[in-house]
């Protein structure tokens, strides 16, 4: 009979390998349990014939993981800003780091986009999949090229990146090759203090340079903005602890453990879909005779009467004198609520636009509000079963950008 020192090696062992598989908490939790009465009854040739087979078994799940990732079957990551996450230099530090991996230029398929992923119950008639090009620069910046002298710096977070779009439609790209505006793009999604991390870097990388550098910062409503000094969020976005600690490890190994990860998300999914409360995450209207789904907290941000800056400090007189304008990108919820199919009210002024006029305007900073013309352009493109925003993403679309660049154009001409 092994001695208790060594049952609970071996049940130690079991645990760890049990977790590797990125199954649900209550699985883990039921395995571990098991396993540990296993441990403290069995044998050594029932533990060491237990341990094999996990082993076995995880084993051809990640080379299953591999196989289906290598054919184009399936991707561990639905779009590549994740995939291409550089971890390794997150951090608010100076020189800002940048948020992709350096030199990157790939053809991504998208089966769907981030709603999707964020619920796992979402129709298949929502999803629209699509391949795009997905470039960095040396920075890990999400340009063409690297920096060749551009006098105009784009700030902002996934909506100035254009998350889930080509990169030859993304916001810079469409300003330089419809309106010869040369843009060089420091954008990655993070809150606005970041926004301002980056231009002061981008700044100071163009230090010698004549003053007519000048920044674009876009502002999105969905999530730049805090209510009584909160995120307006619904709580199935945010993953437990214990989900936490698992998103960190993976988060750490961008390449390996791939069958962890797909297990991961299906059981995160599942769980979300079987164990729903409150608030649904995401919601989908029909919009034109086509579903269309919509980020709860986005709409709570949309219905919102009342929001502030999310800025833990105010911005230094010395980039303030650097922007040429600010820009406010609205909600999915925003432009299409006066088109939902059932008739829905109207909603109430953008709260979000509000606040960046009052933190900018006063200081001599113009605030371009892209919602009227992006608004105009869904009426106008709904009898064709076409839209400004992807339907199963937060995220404009080529024509979205379209419009946006061209609202910018004209300010910055």
């Amino acid at each position: 009979m092994l001695n208790l020192s060594w049952r609970l090696a071996w049940w130690l062992v079991i645990v760890v390998v049990i977790w590797l598989f990125g199954l649900n908490w209550i699985v883990d939790l039921a395995a571990t349990v098991g396993f540990g009465i296993l441990a403290l009854r069995g044998s050594r040739g029932q533990l060491l014939l237990l341990l094999a087979s996990l082993v076995v078994s995880l084993g051809c799940v990640e080379l299953l993981a591999r196989a289906m990732a290598s054919t184009g079957q399936t991707e561990p990551y639905s779009r590549p800003d994740e995939k291409y996450e550089d971890f390794s230099r997150a951090g608010p530090t100076e020189p800002p780091p940048p948020r992709y991996e350096s030199a990157v230029d790939v053809s991504f398929p998208m089966p769907h986009g981030d709603l999707r992923a964020i619920d796992a119950s979402l129709p298949r008639a929502v999803w629209e999949p699509r391949e795009i090009r997905f470039i960095t620069d040396s920075l890990g910046f999400r340009n063409d090229a690297d920096y060749r002298g551009q006098s105009l710096v784009l700030a902002g977070d996934s909506i100035a990146i254009c998350s889930g779009t080509d990169q030859r439609d993304m916001l810079s790209n469409v300003l330089r090759d419809l309106h010869g505006l040369d843009v060089y793009s420091v954008a990655h999604p993070a809150d606005p203090d970041y926004y301002f991390a980056n231009l002061r870097w981008a700044l100071g990388m163009l230090r010698g340079r004549p003053p007519l550098v000048r920044a674009i910062i876009v502002f999105f409503e969905g999530n730049d903005f805090v209510a009584r000094g909160r995120r307006v969020s619904r709580p199935l976005r945010r993953p437990n602890p214990y989900d936490r600690i698992k998103q960190r490890f993976l988060a750490r190994f961008p390449d390996q453990f791939l069958g962890m990860r797909a297990l991961f998300n299906m059981t995160r999914r599942v769980e979300q879909t079987l164990f729903h409360h409150g608030p649904r995450a995401v919601e989908v209207w029909d919009v034109g005779g086509q579903p269309m789904a919509f980020l709860g907290s986005y709409i709570d941000a949309a219905r919102a009467e009342n929001l502030e800056l999310l800025l833990s400090r105010p911005v230094p007189p010395e980039l303030i004198e650097r922007i040429a304008l600010v820009a406010f990108a609205p909600t999915k919820y925003r432009v299409y609520a006066p088109l939902f199919d059932d008739g829905r009210g109207a909603l109430p002024p953008p709260a979000g636009l509000t606040a960046l006029r009052g933190a900018f305007e006063p200081r001599g900073v113009e605030v371009v509000d892209l919602t009227d013309a992006l608004a105009q352009r869904a009426r106008e493109l709904l009898d064709a079963g076409e839209y400004v925003y992807w339907r199963d993403d937060t995220h404009w679309n080529a024509e979205g950008i379209r419009v946006g660049a061209a609202v910018l154009a004209r300010h910055l001409h």
